[in-house]
């Protein structure tokens, strides 16, 4: 930022619609926010504003004077120090008329609700907001960092919030040394909370949270970054919870406990995990209705769900909806039509990995046997396209719901 940008940016401050400073780094604004702010005063009509990029408490300041004049507001909050960003939302909470203004995407109220702690941000700044929010907010989230200070300056709030978030996109953030104390505070509380858990755990430490479950509303936990091992014993418990209405209201990643735990995702193998032990739960597990391959098959994986895809399943998956990467599908449908043909019920039928237009000439031969068919249609060829198109219509009414 220059004054020669600031002076050629003035003439368009007044028709602008949305105006964006940074590109998530330091573009030293600060020395103009001031007279950013006040063109911002003077326009008639509000403007969508985005920084990304480093601004100290004065701009902070200057930025809420204007907030009245603005209808849409990002914010990289990560590279801004926590007193800056606690400056921000008392301006944001003294507004006369929030209404129609969205902050990262989100209501006044809702954003006002949550505060998120990052590794970059001073320690002991951040155990001072903490002590200034207690009761002001209800959701925290500990993105990727937790210490000692931290977990000192958590314990309060543990008692009067709604939800708890520890991890953000699998980052370990050392959960494992704080999980016991984490357990004895929500175990004190009142109220029910929500826990969501987006960093690795120990299988030990995923024991702790079942001694929680009375005091859980909603669990969140992002399997793919718990070992084999973790996941079958999360499984464990929620399959052994006693069924009275405390337990039944209890959510598990968004469904109902019992129906989560009637679900398996096999996900990529990590050093810890044991394959042949997994797949031996998941062969004795009759409680299992449904399925995700999210791997590579083998002839393990294909052995173990033979005789489950021909009889118990309500629900296949194969290959990752995020990616849709291959997952070599193809060396199996034969196997997999087999299985599906011997169906007396049928089936919710998910396919998000390629498949050649023999694997696809298999899939068709099953769909009598398949309730729902939900299908990537860009993963396939349009000789692919065109094979499914015929045998679906040589379906008998009423037609299966099929999905792309």
């Amino acid at each position: 930022m220059s004054e020669c940008i600031l002076k050629a940016l003035t003439q368009h401050m007044n028709v602008l619609s949305e105006i964006t400073f940074g590109e998530h780094q330091d573009m030293l604004l600060d020395p103009y926010m001031a007279e950013i702010a006040s063109l911002i005063l003077k326009r008639k009509r509000k403007i969508s504003l985005g920084i990304f990029t480093r601004i100290n408490e004065k701009s902070v300041q200057a930025l809420g004077r204007c907030l009245q004049k603005i209808n849409r507001l990002s914010v990289d909050e990560q590279l801004l120090l926590p007193q800056a960003v606690f400056i921000l939302r008392e301006y944001v909470e003294h507004l006369s008329n929030p209404q129609g203004l969205t902050i990262n995407g989100r209501s006044v109220a809702t954003w006002l609700n949550e505060w998120k702690i990052h590794a970059g941000q001073p320690q002991d700044k951040v155990v001072q907001i903490l002590q200034l929010l207690l009761g002001k907010i209800k959701t925290l989230i500990i993105a990727d960092v937790m210490t000692y200070e931290i977990m000192d300056g958590l314990v309060p709030h543990l008692y009067v919030l709604d939800e708890v978030e520890f991890g953000e996109n699998g980052k370990d953030i050392n959960l494992d040394c704080y999980m016991d104390r984490i357990r004895q505070l929500i175990l004190k509380r009142k109220e029910k909370i929500s826990l969501v858990v987006r960093t690795k755990i120990c299988t030990f430490n995923m024991k702790l949270i079942y001694f929680t479950y009375e005091k859980i509303k909603s669990l969140t936990i992002d399997e793919k970054y718990l070992s084999a091992g973790g996941r079958v014993m999360l499984h464990d418990d929620i399959l052994r919870l006693p069924q009275d209405e405390s337990i039944q209201v209890l959510k598990v990643n968004g469904l109902d406990a019992n129906i989560w735990a009637k679900k398996w995702f096999m996900y990529d193998w990590k050093p810890e995990d044991n394959q042949s032990n997994t797949l031996f739960w998941l062969e004795c597990c009759v409680q299992v209705k449904g399925v995700g391959i999210l791997i590579d098959m083998t002839d393990k994986i294909m052995e173990t769900l033979a005789p489950m895809l021909a009889e118990v399943l309500h629900e296949i998956q194969f290959g990752n909806a995020e990616t849709g990467a291959d997952i070599n599908l193809d060396r199996y449908m034969v196997c997999v039509t087999t299985c599906m043909l011997q169906r007396k019920k049928k089936i919710v039928f998910k396919l998000f990995t390629e498949l050649n237009a023999i694997g696809i000439h298999c899939l068709g031969k099953c769909l009598p046997k398949i309730y729902t068919l939900s299908i990537y249609e860009e993963l396939l060829s349009p000789l692919c396209r065109s094979i499914l198109c015929e045998f679906v219509r040589r379906l008998p009414w009423p037609h299966q719901q099929v999905s792309y």
